[in-house]
């Protein structure tokens, strides 16, 4: 039976590096066709992650994103855009 699996140990930990290390996108708290509140750990993403993610929502409904608001508490980065 050939795959990865218990026989191939190695290749088993380097799917599961792949997988740790690919970030997550930022949470989305609050959303609507106005706004959209990412939250997300500074040590998993970036704030170019969030305005991609802010630029992807705003975008489906033919609007552009534009920050309204970030603040910071310890680890967490909390940002509120505008869709206009």
């Amino acid at each position: 039976m050939s795959g990865i699996g218990w026989k191939n140990p190695l290749a088993a930990m380097v799917a599961l590096a792949a997988l740790v290390g690919c970030g997550t996108t930022p949470e989305t708290m609050q959303s609507d066709t106005n706004q959209i509140t990412l939250r997300w750990f500074k040590y998993g993403n970036s704030f170019d992650d969030a305005q991609r993610v802010a630029a992807a929502h705003c975008g489906s409904f033919a609007k552009r994103q534009q920050l309204i608001d970030d603040r910071t508490d310890r680890d967490v980065e909390i940002a509120r855009f505008a869709c206009r």
